[in-house]
């Protein structure tokens, strides 16, 4: 009795994790529905208690200094460890010569952000269930974009404008 009742558990939990409901469950199994939602109230008692772990905060529970900076001689100590020998001190952190001219890249290929269907969303959540609003809110979406290009190619132009004029 004791091995078949073992069975009828590990079937019961392994059939609910796949998705069927308790009551197709008991008449699979030919149990009653209250043996089979005893099985599954066990189970989910158990795994309540069970202390859920989470691997990183435990690291970070460890370290001598969560709630503080260290002190400062172990932070001289941390630096003075370290070889620089590989680094080169001069160049680093320089800022880069605005007298140097930067090349524009080249960023056709790239595969950027689909601004139509963000506005096709974006209007899906505001129109909701309705069709003739959800088009008209992606067209307004659409306009704004549209505009929004011009002024934006518009200031490049300026600005091309400006660097042919100071050269």
């Amino acid at each position: 009795m004791g091995k078949d009742s073992f069975d009828d558990e590990t079937d019961v939990l392994f059939l609910f994790d796949v998705g069927f409901t308790a009551e197709k469950i008991a008449q699979q199994k030919n149990m009653t529905l209250e043996q089979v939602e005893a099985i599954i109230s066990q189970r989910v008692r158990s795994v309540r208690k069970k202390k859920q772990k989470n691997v990183i905060q435990d690291v970070a529970n460890q370290n001598p200094w969560k709630d503080g900076i260290p002190d400062h001689e172990v932070v001289m100590e941390v630096v003075n460890s370290l070889s620089t020998e590989d680094i080169d001190l001069e160049s680093y952190g320089a800022r880069t010569l605005p007298s140097k001219k930067i090349e524009r890249a080249d960023r056709s290929d790239r595969i950027g952000e689909d601004f139509q269907l963000a506005d096709r969303v974006e209007a899906a959540v505001q129109a909701g269930a309705d069709e003739k609003a959800e088009k008209v809110v992606f067209d307004e979406l659409q306009k704004k974009r549209s505009e929004w290009t011009d002024v934006i190619s518009e200031v490049d132009n300026l600005l091309k404008e400006s660097e042919k004029t100071e050269d």
